[in-house]
């Protein structure tokens, strides 16, 4: 369970409820009202999940983040501060980090973004030391064509998982829905660089993070090939804004 799917609650409350759920896993929000690394307490997020044998998972900040910036100055605080992210997520003994690949807002600096984005990558590899997984999310394109999301398209994705070293994946299935893509062909397509999946449905418009049985998108096929898979983290990441916190803390008995 991700625990931007309970944003009502303080961090360490949403760890304790999902703990107690009985989720394998959580996926600790990387921004303010949750894991913030400049604002969370470390000792106490540590405290809150020592009650658990949960694997540690996290998602990095992106609001304003953008890691396909082509503004150089732009570029080097973002890659610091998603640097020291890193940091912190390893002290709270995550496994892996979700990063977003960035964007840019014309068709023309797409190279340009894609080799920021490789850049940043390397650099926060690197920092990882081995001790964390890296990965980056599909996204979705801009259908109105002014929004170029580099992991909206797979020969992006492909390059940068290419040219970063172990770099990862986490395939959302919301984000392959709304770009016409079954996830189940993306978990056979990246079967080998696949480790983490965020779960959840839309009607194929609009990045709803519903439910995943409330959406245009058929999730059998997707678990029958996802249960086959070794080591795939599989987490919740439902919308706060629509659900309460003890629907979504019901969800794990949905897939039973």
């Amino acid at each position: 369970m991700s625990s931007w799917s309970l944003l009502s609650l303080e961090v360490t409350d949403a760890i304790k409820r999902i703990g107690e759920a009985g989720y394998d896993s959580i996926e600790l929000w990387g921004e303010e009202p949750h894991a913030y690394y400049e604002a969370a307490n470390v000792q106490k997020i540590r405290d809150a999940l020592s009650s658990f044998s949960m694997e540690v998972t996290a998602h990095a900040p992106f609001h304003d983040l953008n890691i396909g910036c082509t503004y150089q100055d732009v570029l080097e605080t973002t890659a610091r501060k998603l640097s020291e992210f890193v940091d912190f997520a390893r002290k709270i003994g995550a496994t892996q980090i979700t990063f977003h690949p960035g964007n840019t807002y014309d068709s023309s600096l797409t190279k340009y973004a894609l080799r920021s984005s490789i850049i940043v990558l390397k650099r926060l590899r690197e920092r990882a030391s081995n001790t964390v997984h890296l990965n980056i999310e599909n996204q979705y394109g801009d259908r109105l064509g002014y929004n170029f999301s580099l992991g909206g398209k797979r020969e992006w994705i492909d390059e940068m998982l290419r040219e970063v070293d172990d770099l990862g994946m986490t395939i959302d299935t919301g984000h392959a829905n709304i770009n016409n893509q079954d996830p189940k062909d993306m978990l056979e397509q990246y079967k080998n660089k696949v480790r983490c999946v965020h779960f959840n449905n839309n009607r194929g418009i609009a990045d709803e993070h519903s439910f995943p049985a409330d959406g245009t998108l058929n999730m059998s096929g997707f678990i029958t090939v996802a249960r086959k898979m070794k080591d795939l983290t599989v987490t919740f990441e439902v919308n706060p804004f629509r659900y309460k916190p003890k629907e979504v803390l019901q969800l794990r008995y949905s897939l039973k």
